[in-house]
């Protein structure tokens, strides 16, 4: 059964969403649809993973190429 949403978009996104559908050869609505689906599949994978986040833990001095770009990379620092 499809239902609708109202929702607000200020001019930049309205734009944005306007060019996007244009260039795909798409109505708004399923550019929106698609947008909003793999955004909550993506948030879905985190929701999985999310007591794994940070958990790495690696001496501050190394020499290991692989733990210094873990190092680098990890957000917790």
């Amino acid at each position: 059964m499809n239902s609708t949403l109202t929702i607000r978009l200020d001019k930049q996104q309205r734009d944005a969403l306007s060019k996007r559908a244009r260039s795909e050869q798409k109505s708004e609505s399923e550019v929106a649809r698609e947008l909003l689906a793999a955004g909550l599949e993506h948030s879905a994978a985190w929701e999985d993973i999310s007591d794994l986040l940070g958990s790495v833990k690696l001496p501050k001095a190394t020499t290991d190429p692989w733990r210094k770009q873990l190092r680098e990379r990890n957000w917790r620092k």
